[in-house]
Order: structure tokens, then C-alpha cells, then sequence
């Protein structure tokens, strides 16, 4: 049987959704907004064909530089060179922003910085990570 050289050639498996994704794309995902500089992640949706990008960018980080009729048109970098892909809005996921690392007093030699449920605390002569529960009122600042 020859090779296939169509323009879905190889999607086999980023075309396919997973058991607990199946069925349509829900319509609030077709119609989000995005605004010039958002970070998104393109993830091609196999249940939207309009507005589709080449299968290579699948799971690419870019960021919206424009918008083109109801597409979006979204900056990456592939290897060293920067590329512009249109998608439109069922193609693309909002990145969510990354919680901020919060540096804690020092105190005899000791620092310590608090990210994301983890205490990770440093001397000069050894530092560790510790997961933690924490709430604002626990941390003195």
C-alpha cells in the first residue's frame, strides 16, 4: 500500500480525543476572545475542522500577535525561527499565569522561597525542599 501524503498524514493519534474528552467541543470554546500578547498553547481539537493549523505545531506555546477575521493569528518559535500560525479560538487554550514565588525573611544565614506547596530553604552548607500547607496568615512577612 503506498504512503499516505495528504495534509493529515500522521495525526493518527493528535487527532484522536481521549475517552473522557469525547463528544462536541463545548460552543464557549469556539467563541473566547483573546487580546494582543496572551500566551496560549495550540492543541488542535478533532471535532472542529474550520480554522485548523498544520498538525507539526500541535502543543506549541505562542503568543496572539493579531486577529484575523475570527481566527487568531499566534507567534512560536520553531527551532530558531519564528513562525506565524492561524488558529482560530477551538484550536487554542488560555496559559494559565504562573503563581508568584514568594521570597521569606532570612534569618541566621538561613532563605527560604515558598512556590507552589513547597518550602525550599538554603545555608551555606546544605538546602532542602519540604511540600507544606500554608496560608497567607502562617507566612510573616
Amino acid at each position: 500500500m503506498p504512503n499516505s501524503h495528504g495534509p493529515q498524514q500522521g495525526t493518527r493519534h493528535k487527532l484522536r480525543n481521549d475517552a473522557r474528552e469525547g463528544g462536541t467541543t463545548p460552543p464557549q470554546q469556539t467563541t473566547e476572545q483573546f487580546e494582543d500578547g496572551d500566551s496560549v498553547h495550540l492543541a488542535l481539537d478533532p471535532s472542529v475542522q474550520e480554522g485548523r493549523f498544520h498538525p507539526r505545531f500541535n502543543g506549541k506555546t505562542g503568543t496572539v500577535v493579531d486577529k484575523q477575521g475570527q481566527a487568531y493569528k499566534v507567534e512560536i518559535k520553531d527551532g530558531r525561527v519564528e513562525k506565524t500560525v492561524i488558529a482560530s479560538p477551538a484550536h487554542l487554550e488560555r496559559q494559565e499565569e504562573p503563581r508568584p514565588t514568594l521570597l521569606l525573611p532570612a534569618s541566621n544565614g538561613y532563605t527560604a522561597r515558598r512556590d507552589s506547596g513547597l518550602i525550599s530553604w538554603s545555608h551555606a552548607s546544605r538546602s532542602a525542599v519540604q511540600p507544606c500547607e500554608y496560608s497567607q496568615e502562617s507566612v510573616a512577612m
